[in-house]
């Protein structure tokens, strides 16, 4: 038996009046009912409060089963994870709705984010002068703590680092891959996280890398992973992460941002001269072939917007653009091909990172003792 109190407000038949009676209860609800209720709600109510209620609500959110089901259902509606640099280190920041920011990790220097992936972020951690990775959840503080590359025995060489991370669904596991640029030389370092002790594997990296890296970080997409370039400036890099092969996928026209569109991978290229925003969408991996889906008028940005702007891929038809001078949040609907907000973001200092993210409970690829 539950008192109301804790669930009254699933329950909206139960009147104030009613709950003020003392010893009022509810009828049992048996659990698939209660877990139904609970998916409806955010990670961070699961973990704050409603675990705490009782040993059979937390049970439930503690099981793996319930957990999967919840990042699936938090999936469709992602919001974004920003990080920013000031005086005071860095801060991480997760924006829901384009409106209500959350700080999830507080201002030091030792919590530079790498990449996210599946409610979980890749963090470079610094500790005592030395450096570490940790898959870290940002909501529940549980992390996985990592080998770095730079401190590994394996054989990977020292240089200018860039590292992706990803959750590859079709295998249900999670890969950190690190590219490593030493004297004109490439190599691809990775560890796939399915023990409790993963080490790095090393295979050689694209040689069309060379020096050209860009310090954006990659983006994954069904199981590819993509790196944006200096030069060529009209080519991309794409690794396949099941048979971990690399590729070079030409661009329609020269880069401009890479994000998410539909589960394809799409080019966003911004033409501050014509006040134009074209969407260039990629139909075929393997065949190299570009569509143009769109091209919007961006007569309601600001003036000056374009020049100083990141996109990101919000939902499936939504696209966010950051003025990163003014930090102004405008979202563009793609399918309407209309603004549809445009808001404030209240954050200080400089944004380094920002990335579609869904806050989770956890992540469908650890066991809990992996997060221990």
């Amino acid at each position: 038996m539950f008192n109301v109190k804790y669930f009254r407000f699933c329950l909206p038949w139960i009147t104030p009046e009613e709950e003020e009676e003392e010893g009022l209860f509810i009828p049992y609800f048996n659990e698939d009912i209660i877990s139904n209720i609970l998916l409806k709600f955010p990670a961070e109510s699961l973990e704050f409060k409603f675990r705490y209620v009782c040993k059979s609500w937390n049970s439930i959110i503690s099981d793996k089963n319930f957990r999967n089901q919840h990042l699936h259902c938090s999936k469709p509606e992602p919001g974004l994870i920003i990080q920013a640099y000031d005086e005071y280190g860095y801060g991480t920041y997760f924006m829901s709705g384009t409106t209500r920011m959350q700080q999830l990790i507080k201002h030091n220097y030792s919590s530079k984010i790498l990449g996210c992936s599946n409610g979980l972020v890749l963090v470079e951690w610094e500790t005592n002068g030395c450096r570490d990775l940790r898959v870290l959840n940002p909501i529940t503080k549980q992390y996985l703590q990592l080998p770095h590359p730079q401190a590994s025995s394996s054989s990977l060489s020292r240089g200018h680092y860039q590292f992706g991370f990803a959750f590859v669904s079709s295998i249900g596991k999670f890969k950190v891959i690190c590219l490593v640029i030493c004297l004109g030389r490439v190599q691809c370092g990775i560890l796939t996280l399915d023990c409790s002790n993963p080490k790095w594997r090393v295979i050689e990296g694209p040689a069309a890398i060379s020096n050209s890296m860009c310090h954006k970080p990659p983006i994954s997409i069904n199981g590819y992973m993509y790196w944006y370039l200096y030069y060529p400036t009209d080519a991309v890099i794409s690794m396949d992460l099941i048979e971990e092969k690399f590729s070079e996928i030409h661009l329609p026209c020269s880069i401009g941002n890479l994000v998410e569109i539909k589960g394809h991978l799409s080019n966003i290229v911004i033409q501050p001269n014509h006040g134009l925003l074209d969407i260039w969408i990629l139909k075929d991996v393997h065949g190299g072939q570009w569509v143009k889906q769109h091209s919007i008028i961006c007569h309601s940005l600001e003036e000056g917007c374009l020049y100083t702007s990141e996109t990101v891929s919000l939902r499936n038809e939504e696209i966010a653009i950051f003025d990163y001078c003014n930090k102004m949040l405008y979202v563009f609907d793609v399918k309407l091909k209309k603004l549809k907000l445009m808001t404030k973001i209240k954050i200080s200092g400089f944004i380094e990172f920002c990335n579609p993210h869904v806050n989770s409970y956890t992540s469908s690829a650890f066991d809990q003792s992996l997060m221990d």
